[in-house]
């Protein structure tokens, strides 16, 4: 849960890991306020994507 911007974690040290998987036809705005906002949040974001050849990649 988050408060006062922050995103809360187990432990006090820790930083919270989020992934985001991003569908084909995205737009950039519908990623990037999340993102940022994660990353403003203290998150560490792993942005996770389809491609031709690839299912899912890193």
């Amino acid at each position: 849960m988050a408060t006062n911007g922050q995103l809360a974690t187990n432990s006090q040290s820790a930083k919270p890991r989020v992934a985001i998987l991003i569908e084909q036809k995205v737009e950039d705005v519908e990623f990037q306020m999340p993102h940022n906002a994660l990353k403003q949040a203290g998150a560490e974001v792993v942005v996770f994507g389809f491609t031709s050849e690839r299912r899912i990649q890193r």
